[in-house]
């Protein structure tokens, strides 16, 4: 899957990053597993546990560390849960608990780690009792009067403690000169992007892959064409907006390549079970005209395939490789172990690419219905 840049988000204000977000198809997917694991009756399978990791590891990959809320909320309909508008700032966001905690783990070496660790244990049994308060406020000024170079080294990034007291001129200059310097730190170039254009863009992304209400809907996609009528738009303007709306998206420039990786299992992936909408499948075949490698998750240029998941490829069935996904997956093989065994009985005589078996095991482990399925066919 194509990783979000580390800063990408940071260069949309606070209302785009949500809007980008949602409609991410990871996003998506931890929604539904999150969903899924409120019913769960804990402490739930090894299997139900380990496909949380999974989702909770790709959506770290597009920058989404927090407990999901429903994505068929609008930037407005969220915003009205947090009335005191603390994270509504572009610029400036508050710093939470756990983030700092994460930056303490990933800034320090694994000794430094330790020594913070115990220091920590002490400050918690002052805290419960079990040891003298004198202790524990030893421990923690153990912690603020260290002179080890780690300890008094500055966060690499820019984290400050800011006085709100300071006059605003204060504040407006000594901003100006932290920006420019982390600016220059980062090699950061100013986005040529106008915001204003954002929501053009996203309406572009909606029409043409057939987003709405928390979802995608493979039935409502639509030519560029199509969408150009509807926004009273040429083909062109179109094409661009939606080339625009994907970047923000993902983070990466569009290519059919960058497509499949983000949206070919959620509107290309026939084996599912689920039809390909007319104008996916004109996607499909500019794909296919471009690169001459199977596709794993679509697998066959010939057209009869679109129309039925489970027509026979040359060497080997999909709905065979995939329930032998599924067998694995019961087994308790990690995905490297999958991937080799798949890569071994049907490598020799299928071009699999070893990105379209990620995103099958992936999705195969979110959706234990799709999994029985494919099961009971062995």
């Amino acid at each position: 899957m194509l990783r979000r840049p580390e800063r990408h988000l940071d260069r949309l204000t606070v209302e785009f990053r949500w809007e980008v977000t949602r409609r991410h198809p990871v996003y998506l997917q931890l929604w539904q597993v999150h969903q899924a694991s409120q019913e769960m009756s804990p402490p739930g399978s090894w299997q139900e546990l380990r496909q949380i990791e999974d989702v909770i590891s790709a959506c770290n990959a597009i920058r989404v560390v927090s407990e999901p809320v429903d994505p068929a909320l609008s930037f407005a309909e969220l915003s009205a849960m947090d009335p005191s508008g603390l994270f509504h700032c572009n610029a400036l966001q508050p710093i939470t608990v756990k983030m700092m905690l994460g930056l303490i783990g990933k800034h320090l070496s694994s000794d430094s780690l330790r020594q913070v660790a115990q220091s920590f244990t002490r400050l918690a049994d002052g805290k419960d009792g079990a040891l003298d308060t004198n202790e524990a406020l030893i421990a923690f000024a153990e912690i603020i009067n260290s002179v080890e170079p780690e300890m008094e080294a500055v966060m690499p990034g820019p984290f400050y403690v800011v006085s709100p007291v300071a006059p605003r001129e204060q504040w407006q200059e000594d901003m100006a000169r932290c920006q420019n310097y982390w600016r220059e730190q980062l090699n950061l170039e100013p986005s040529r992007d106008r915001p204003r254009d954002y929501s053009n863009y996203l309406r572009a992304w909606d029409l043409s892959e057939g987003f709405g209400g928390g979802r995608y809907n493979r039935d409502g996609a639509k030519s560029f064409a199509e969408v150009g009528r509807v926004l009273s738009k040429d083909e062109s303007t179109i094409r661009r907006w939606y080339h625009r709306a994907f970047f923000l998206i993902t983070g990466h420039e569009f290519s059919n390549e960058n497509w499949h990786s983000v949206m070919g299992f959620q509107q290309l992936s026939g084996f599912m079970g689920l039809t390909i909408s007319p104008v996916c499948r004109e996607r499909l075949k500019r794909a296919n005209s471009q690169q001459h490698d199977v596709d794993f998750s679509t697998v066959q240029q010939d057209a009869d395939f679109l129309d039925t998941a489970t027509a026979p490829l040359p060497a080997a069935d999909l709905r065979v490789i995939c329930a032998r996904i599924c067998q694995l997956i019961e087994d308790g093989l990690t995905d490297g172990e999958i991937i080799d065994q798949v890569e071994i009985e049907f490598g020799p005589q299928q071009d699999l690419d070893e990105a379209e078996i990620c995103n099958a095991i992936n999705y195969l482990r979110s959706r234990d219905d799709v999994r029985r399925d494919y099961l009971g066919e062995l």
